[in-house]
């Protein structure tokens, strides 16, 4: 007999399993093989309605592969309502990506993913993948909240999953590691925003506020005009025009002129005493 060809398509994959039921086998095993048989019945039933084959049933469990990402979400939401009629647990997980079909069973990362989705979640509650989420855009009537950045066993990269909410369906918390991550990435956020800001404000003094105030800070000292004309009648004029100057400077601008008067007063006009004297300088 040839073998059966491989064939590759894109689907969505629902997990479902039912809660606890190793304990009521060992408790009761005529109502732990009822509760298997009512699992099955219940989902033959909702797969059927909504386009859907099943693939695989194991124990309390069993895998099924839609076309369409909104078949898998609304057969998983009629068969958690139908399990609540039952009493019958259920966890339900929905990833979507690349399926290989051979010899009537699935293979691809999607299984394993959809899978551990699944067993993130409690009983009553339909967990979604963001590639699942991402196709509901274009149905507002179905609801969910997010529950954060997820580790998946035996998944290497981390999923951001949804919890289908409504329906008396159940919301899982979230996960002890990503309440453990905000808690410790909060303080150092907040250090970090306090860094910033300081910053912020030292750059702002230094280059705006500073910067605003240094010309009036500054001391402006206008020194005796030298007189290179060698005629002794115009040794007056250089201390007349140094000292008209820094009068008219001094009543014109917002500048700190020193006036000259007072630096005759201590320098007999030599203001370059005032370089290797800061005594006299700040006087």
């Amino acid at each position: 007999m040839l073998p059966q060809e491989e064939t590759r398509k894109l689907a969505a994959v629902m997990f479902a399993d039912s809660e606890g039921y190793t304990a009521l086998f060992q408790r009761n095993e005529k109502a732990a093989i009822k509760q298997v048989e009512d699992h099955r019945e219940d989902l033959d039933a909702v797969t059927r309605k909504h386009n859907g084959e099943i693939i695989q049933f194991y124990g309390d469990g069993s895998v099924t592969t839609y076309d369409s990402v909104i078949d898998a979400v609304q057969s998983a939401l009629d068969f958690q309502l139908v399990s609540a009629e039952h009493r019958i647990p259920v966890r339900i997980g929905i990833h979507m990506g690349d399926l290989v079909y051979k010899h009537g069973d699935i293979f691809g990362d999607v299984v394993n993913i959809a899978s551990r989705i699944q067993s993130a979640g409690v009983p009553g509650s339909v967990l979604v993948s963001r590639k699942v989420v991402d196709e509901l855009t274009n149905h507002p009537e179905i609801h969910f909240t997010r529950m954060g950045m997820y580790t998946l066993k035996n998944v290497r990269e981390n999923f951001e999953l949804f919890a289908l909410t409504g329906r008396g369906l159940a919301i899982p918390p979230k996960p002890p590691e990503v309440a453990r991550k905000y808690k410790v990435l909060n303080p150092l956020i907040l250090i970090a925003s306090i860094l910033v800001v300081s910053l912020g404000y030292f750059l702002y003094k230094k280059l705006v506020i500073d910067r605003q105030f240094s010309f009036a800070d500054e001391r402006i000292i206008i020194p005796r005009f030298e007189d290179f004309t060698m005629d002794s009648t115009h040794h007056q004029i250089g201390d007349l025009a140094s000292s008209q100057i820094s009068n008219d400077l001094s009543g014109a601008t917002e500048a700190n002129i020193a006036r000259y008067t007072s630096l005759l007063g201590y320098t007999n006009a030599d203001a370059g005493a005032l370089i290797n004297n800061p005594a006299l300088a700040r006087k």
